[in-house]
């Protein structure tokens, strides 16, 4: 894979929205139920990245570093992702897209599929949903956790809230993915299950009409630890074989 054709298309601007967690603009803190922060020029820990989280990934790379730091973020991704990264940025290239006109005329399907792949963060170790009863949750799990561009809100009973909103702008171009889903938490001993009920995935592209789409149930499992950090914050770390370990802080 030509890393520069990577960059060629993060340099366009073209990249926005991802997801499945929690988090909004402005009033929540950042936060990333994702495989891992993308933004990190390469030092993403996650191994299955999806299209934009490869993008965003390679924008952060150094000039003296480009090539092999790029390559590493799309190496991070999984197969679908990496095809999903060629095409676009393939298309980007071929049409010499410079502006919002060209990008929506002439790429407007391969950037959409890529934006699509913001949900893989929510459907990551997704598995069949099981009948879940509302349950009593540890005291220290309760309340809302960030990460990035996530957030999960846990109540007593085991009622979850998930929210994650993606969003970029270019040349007047301005892109949104926002995923809100809701369910029941369950917890025995080190083991964290999300079960999914519902939910939502609601895309705006370039600013043209909102596209939403249902999710399904589904059950997401995880080993969690709670600690604090070094500013003393409450912190609570998620890992999964899928998504390896994502730390969230208390809101």
């Amino acid at each position: 894979m030509d890393s520069r054709m990577i960059f060629t298309g993060l340099l366009l601007g073209v990249v926005a929205c991802t997801v499945g967690g929690s988090a909004s603009e402005g009033s929540v803190t950042p936060g990333v139920d994702s495989q891992a922060d993308a933004g990190s020029g390469g030092e993403t820990t996650a191994s299955t990245l999806s299209c934009v989280d490869i993008l965003t990934c390679a924008s952060e790379c150094p000039d003296a570093d480009l090539d092999a730091c790029a390559d590493d973020c799309l190496e991070r991704g999984s197969r679908p992702a990496q095809d999903a990264v060629l095409t676009l940025v393939s298309c980007l290239q071929s049409e010499a897209c410079e502006d919002e006109a060209c990008i929506r005329e002439k790429c407007g399907t391969e950037l959409g599929a890529c934006l699509e792949q913001a949900t893989s963060t929510v459907d990551s170790g997704e598995s069949p949903p099981t009948t879940a009863e509302p349950s009593e949750l540890p005291g220290a799990l309760l309340g809302i956790w960030d990460k990035s561009t996530i957030r999960y809100e846990f109540e007593a009973n085991g009622a979850t809230t998930l929210i994650a909103i993606f969003s970029n702008s270019y040349s007047g171009c301005q892109s949104r993915t926002e995923v809100y889903s809701t369910g029941v938490t369950t917890v025995t001993g080190d083991q964290l299950v999300y079960h999914r009920l519902e939910g939502t995935v609601t895309s705006v592209l370039c600013g043209g009409s909102p596209k939403v789409s249902p999710l399904t149930a589904a059950d997401f499992t995880y080993t969690y630890e709670l600690g604090t950090n070094e500013n003393g914050t409450a912190t609570l770390t998620l890992t999964s074989p899928e998504t390896g370990s994502n730390t969230y802080v208390k809101y």
